[in-house]
This record gives structure tokens, C-alpha cells and sequence, in this order.
């Protein structure tokens, strides 16, 4: 889930990648819910120097952006693995690495969940909750219902267990470990090495 400490998980995480020497990044957003709004901003963050992440436009019609914090990493080629279950604030996060082109989405289609609902208590101690504004990716998409295509489809078999951390078991994950390797290859001039 994108939690209030989210953003420093994956800043440790982060460095300690730059520190082993990483020349690509796999960030994997499968089966992630969502959570803060502010948590998917940190994230994103972490991977566009610069420029929207995401517009908030209230039923009022006011909108406001929410604008990348300056606290990129050094750009390396970024996979995102995306799913049906990829909801809300990680959709949040993919639609602004897919729009500021700084990453490709590998897997299926999201789950298109781009609304603020707000819970409003009533006396008799139940309570309303009622969609207050839709988010936007930074090109101006309505994810809403319709979810985020990934530029890269890979499907995972029904009934296939997948391990994450382990290609042999994820077919997504390898498909998103060939197109890196690929990257690497082409800003370094050669082939790419086969996925193990």
C-alpha cells in the first residue's frame, strides 16, 4: 500500500540499489491498492525530476497540480509491473511515470480507480461517502473506470503461482527484466544479456 512512510521505504531501498551498483529499476505495483495521495507524489517523485504528477479537480471544478518535489534519482531505465489491482494511488504513480515518459508500464490493464471520496459522519453515527473530486494524470486522462493501459502487455497464465522477486516463477517480471536489459544494451551499444 502507499503508506505515510512509503517514501522513506523506498528512498532507503533506492539508495542502497545506487550503492550495489543498479543500472535499471523494476518498481512493482501489482496487487497495490493504493493509500495517500501524498504517498503516490513521494514515489513518482523519486523517479521525475520535474513537472506535474497529478491534477485534483474537485466537483466544484477547482483544480489543483501536485508538481514533482525535486528529489529524483540519477534516471535509470524503470519498468513498472501494473495489474487489475493496481487501484487509486499506484495508478496515481504509473499514469505519471507513463505520461512523463521517464518509464514503460509492463502487465495488464489497471483497475481505474481516480476518485477522492470523502466520508462525511452523520448524528445517528452512520456515515456518507461521497466521491468530492477525480484525479488526472499529468496528460490530462480520467482513469476513472477505464484504468491505464500498460505500453508493454504481458498476461500471467491462470493458475500460475508467481513469486515476486523471482523471474523463473513471474513471467511478468521477466518480460520487464528483458525490455530493461534491452535498454541497457542500447545506451551501452551492445546485445543484451538473456534473462537467467
Amino acid at each position: 500500500v502507499f503508506g505515510q512512510s512509503t517514501g522513506r521505504e523506498l528512498n532507503v531501498a533506492l539508495n542502497r540499489l545506487q550503492a550495489q551498483g543498479a543500472k535499471a529499476y523494476v518498481l512493482d505495483l501489482r496487487y497495490n491498492g493504493g493509500g495517500y495521495l501524498n504517498a503516490a507524489i513521494d514515489v513518482s517523485s523519486k523517479f521525475i525530476p520535474t513537472g506535474p504528477i497529478v491534477t485534483v479537480k474537485s466537483r466544484a471544478g477547482q483544480s489543483t497540480e501536485y508538481d514533482a518535489e525535486n528529489i529524483a534519482v540519477s534516471p535509470r531505465p524503470l519498468a513498472v509491473l501494473v495489474n487489475a489491482y493496481t487501484a487509486s494511488a499506484s495508478e496515481i504513480t504509473a499514469g505519471a511515470i507513463e505520461d512523463s515518459g521517464v518509464g514503460t508500464l509492463v502487465g495488464t490493464k489497471t483497475f481505474g480507480k481516480g476518485v477522492v471520496q470523502t466520508i462525511f459522519p452523520l448524528r445517528d453515527g452512520s456515515a456518507v461517502k461521497i466521491t468530492t473530486a477525480r484525479y488526472y494524470t499529468p496528460n490530462g486522462h480520467d482513469i476513472n473506470t477505464v484504468g491505464i493501459q500498460p505500453q508493454i502487455e504481458s498476461e500471467v497464465p491462470k493458475g500460475t503461482k508467481i513469486r515476486p522477486g523471482y523471474p523463473e516463477d513471474d513471467p511478468q517480471l521477466t518480460k520487464a527484466i528483458s525490455f530493461l536489459q534491452g535498454k541497457i544494451a542500447s545506451i551501452a551499444g551492445t546485445n543484451p544479456t538473456p534473462v537467467r
